[in-house]
């Protein structure tokens, strides 16, 4: 009896641990996300006829080049979807009645983020190049993850996703006029245009490192505001 007790627990479990994910991506889910989806179509599609369209890029591998730079603006477009609307009143209210800590509905907020970045870029890379896909998914990882980092933590702040696609968007901008000049190893565009002195495992290592962190800052903001709502 006691077996099957736990085996009904887990099913439990696993059944609102489902139900919690398909909520997440229903959010998330719509024409905005369809957009979103486009920039890693585009950019297989391009990654593949750069050279047939004249296009002149400052990079060795062309291919690299168009992932590198269009990566990163999927992430801003998809990144800020989850983040928005978790400091609205409403929101928080509905965090503090639920019996499942804010933390754990960020991780998973953040978890399918991640896997529909991984896929978007995954998916691009091996179209465009599908016996060479790992360098590409490679060198245009790190700057997504930056930028969507970023962008969630804006629109956290901001409390608004045009805010969080705003910032991103933004840092994208100064990067590509900039070359990395005031970002230091937060440098988005090294893989195809690397700055003197600087390794590129070290621009990986600190762009994955930040964007940890600011990860880590949007769970804790969520979490400090449903303490917050508990006192009021």
């Amino acid at each position: 009896m006691n077996r099957a007790g736990n085996r009904m627990v887990r099913v439990r479990r696993n059944a609102l641990f489902l139900r919690r994910m398909h909520y997440h991506l229903k959010v998330m889910r719509g024409g905005y996300l369809a957009g979103a989806a486009a920039v890693p179509a585009l950019s297989a599609v391009l990654a593949m006829r750069a050279g047939s369209f004249g296009l002149a890029v400052p990079a060795p591998d062309l291919q690299k080049a168009v992932m590198v730079l269009a990566m990163p603006l999927f992430a801003a477009l998809v990144f800020p979807l989850f983040a928005a609307e978790e400091l609205e009143e409403r929101v928080m209210r509905l965090l503090y009645a639920c019996p499942i800590p804010a933390a754990v509905i960020m991780l998973e907020k953040i978890a399918v983020c991640l896997m529909l970045l991984a896929a978007g870029i995954g998916l691009s890379a091996a179209v465009a190049n599908g016996d060479g896909w790992w360098p590409l998914m490679r060198a245009a990882l790190p700057a997504s993850l930056f930028i969507g980092s970023v962008s969630a933590a804006a629109s956290l702040i901001g409390r608004h996703m045009l805010v969080g696609l705003g910032t991103g968007v933004g840092y994208w901008i100064v990067e590509l006029i900039t070359r990395g000049r005031w970002t230091g190893p937060l440098h988005l565009f090294h893989p195809i245009w690397p700055k003197e002195g600087m390794d590129g495992g070290a621009n990986a290592l600190a762009l994955s490192s930040a964007a940890g962190t600011l990860f880590c800052f949007t769970i804790m903001m969520v979490v400090w505001g449903k303490r917050w709502l508990a006192r009021i």
